[in-house]
């Protein structure tokens, strides 16, 4: 089988699709051989030549051709780095920019694989970084580093396997590691922000009109697994979990109505800002400004004030408080 990984996406190839990198200056193509198989042939093995080329053969072997090239960015550079035993590489094409081949490469490789769990780090030529993971199935997976550490905590114990295995780690994905030792075993049985009496309620008080689940996901945001009741402290753990305590969180949004409405004199008491989200966009830690939050409340009269604005001129006194959101001096809305 052989799996073609390029521009963030994964597809199952054929002998046909294992040509590496492009011709020109500054550039590397590698065009296999085909040696009793066609170009349609999906079960193939693959054999080095000495001078960095590939012979396709009948065979079964496991590959995966990795393309780094994902667009142009200055000084770019396109790698593949194996982070787990039993990832050979085979050959290797590059991609270039520019008629000289000078503004940045792109790495264009075939590897086979000999056992899994298995995984890479690749980093394109534009975006972040990402995780290749192929599991015992042989399903591939494309992960951020804030997913990969978001799974390890989550108990993925094939991921954790293979990760446990690589070197140069990211902190983050250090810091999963060991937060992951402490947590008991994940049960069947563990929800999430369900209202069920007998499992307690994770406190998220929102005026987005949206539930507490809904609030965290928009945020990046989830509650550790296995977490059976009460709140949130508020610290961001790896992999974008909240650690559990004894605290509640609200979430807010200060106009958010359209172009022409704004806030004026925002002020606040009794909250730590922990997320801001605006056009899509969330800050860690965040900030009370325009856009929504979420905050953690640390004093009982805690409050949010602000007068906002409608085509400039003064529209309505806003508070938000522990009963809700107040509409020049009446109470509107009350929290969910």
């Amino acid at each position: 089988m052989i799996y073609i990984i390029a521009a963030n996406n994964v597809r199952v190839g054929s002998a046909a699709d294992v040509v590496l990198g492009e011709e020109g200056r500054g550039r590397r193509l590698v065009r296999p051989v085909f040696r009793g198989v066609g170009p349609d042939a999906t079960s193939v093995a693959a054999i080095p030549t000495p001078g960095g080329g590939v012979v396709l053969i009948p065979g079964n072997e496991l590959l995966v051709r990795i393309n780094t090239l994902a667009g142009y960015r200055r000084d770019a550079r396109g790698r593949v780095a194996p982070k787990t035993p039993g990832l050979t590489r085979i050959a290797t094409g590059y991609h270039a920019f520019g008629h000289a081949g000078g503004l940045g490469t792109a790495e264009d490789s075939l590897w086979r694989v000999e056992r899994v769990p298995a995984l890479w780090w690749v980093k394109p030529t534009r975006g972040e970084g990402l995780w290749v993971f192929m599991d015992r199935e042989m399903r591939v997976t494309l992960l951020p580093t804030r997913e990969l550490a978001a799974r390890i905590v989550a108990g993925d114990e094939e991921l954790t396997q293979a990760v446990r295995e690589a070197d140069d780690l990211p902190q983050e994905v250090l810091e999963a590691l060991a937060l992951a030792d402490t947590l008991p075993p994940l049960r069947d049985d563990s929800p999430a922000l369900e209202d069920d009496p007998d499992r307690g309620r994770l406190r998220v008080l929102s005026l987005l009109s949206q539930t507490g689940e809904e609030v965290l996901r928009g945020f990046g945001l989830r509650p550790l697994p296995d977490r059976k009741k009460g709140g949130f402290t508020g610290k961001i753990l790896p992999g974008g979990f909240l650690e559990p305590g004894d605290g509640t969180l609200v979430a807010f949004a200060p106009s958010h109505r359209g172009a022409r409405y704004a806030v004026e004199g925002l002020e606040f008491h009794g909250l730590l800002p922990v997320a801001h989200r605006r056009r899509g966009e969330v800050d860690y830690p965040g900030q009370i400004k325009e856009g929504e939050v979420l905050a953690l409340v640390q004093e009982p009269d805690w409050f949010v004030r602000y007068r906002l604005l409608k085509d400039g001129a003064p529209h309505a006194d806003i508070l938000i408080n522990a009963r809700g959101l107040h509409w020049n001096g009446e109470l509107l809305r009350e929290w969910e």
